[in-house]
Order: structure tokens, then sequence, then C-alpha cells
């Protein structure tokens, strides 16, 4: 796989930091949605299928991704796993 050198629009840091930054997003976001107690199941699920989309497709992080993820996983159910 080659090794990109340059920025591709919108990203803030580097391809070197790329996956270091959208796990930090991540785990910021995951947060926020913990916060009410009762999403904490499906925010780590979600969590868990956003960094492996990331890591399998090479797509980028976003939040607005993650929190329709997430309010696609709550509507399946995944509070009563909690």
């Amino acid at each position: 796989m080659p090794q990109a050198t340059t920025r591709e629009p919108g990203e803030l840091v580097g391809p070197r930091f790329a996956l270091f930054s959208d796990v930090l997003l991540l785990g910021l976001a995951t947060t926020v949605a913990c916060l009410p107690v009762l999403t904490a199941p499906a925010a780590m699920s979600t969590a868990c299928a956003v960094l492996d989309r990331r890591v399998r497709h090479d797509r980028t992080i976003t939040v607005g991704g993650y929190f329709r993820a997430l309010r696609a996983r709550l509507r399946t159910g995944d509070l009563a796993a909690g």
C-alpha cells in the first residue's frame, strides 16, 4: 500500500498522524456520547465499528459520521445490551 506524503483536503494533520488523530477524535466523541450513562453500550459499540471501518477501509473518521452511526445503533436496540 503506497504511503501518502501530503495532506488530503480537510485534514488537520499529516498522513503519519491521521490514525492517531482519528482515534483521539473518536475517543472524544465516545466520551460525549457516554455522558448519559444509558447510551454507554451503544457509544462503545459504535466506536468499535467506526474504528474498524477506519482501519479496514481507510476511511477518515468524522464527528458527523460517528453520530449518524450512533443514532442508527440507538434505534436497533443497543440500549438493551447494557
